[in-house]
């Protein structure tokens, strides 16, 4: 069974929901990865986009990243927006601009502007602008 799709017209790389990437995994366009997927490697793309539930044990390193709800990260690196939406967790998170959802956890932002919208669990900010969107 294929655990990958590549759409050439689009330039995107989708994972399949439930799969298991045990390889670091480098790809010239978008990643996608649907439910659940577990990455045991690096993950390398212009966008990286995480569906709910899914972990990356390795770095993911991009241009701009969606980290879905629910997903467990170690580090992400990106050159422009990381996104991280409600209950995900994470050590390490760095970009020129970091958008924090209510309810996520990471342990280091370092970025240019950070926004926190709602109650997140950082432990230390290192940045330019720091904005909080609400109580």
């Amino acid at each position: 069974m294929k655990r990958y799709v590549v759409d050439k017209t689009n330039g995107v790389l989708y994972v399949k929901k439930d799969s298991i990437v045990d390889k670091h995994l480098r790809f010239d366009g978008k990643i996608r990865a649907g439910l659940f997927v577990s990455f045991w490697g690096d993950v390398e793309a212009e966008e990286v986009v995480l569906s709910p539930g899914c972990f990356v044990r390795g770095e993911i390193r991009c241009k701009n990243a969606v980290i879905g709800p629910k997903c467990r990260f170690s580090k992400v690196t990106a050159e422009n927006r990381v996104v991280v939406f409600p209950k995900s967790a994470g050590r390490f998170v760095e970009a020129k601009e970091v958008l924090l959802k209510e309810g996520c956890f990471v342990e280091k932002v370092k970025a240019d502007l950070i926004i926190v919208d709602g109650r997140a669990v950082v432990r230390e900010l290192e940045g330019g602008r720091i904005i909080a969107l609400k109580e």
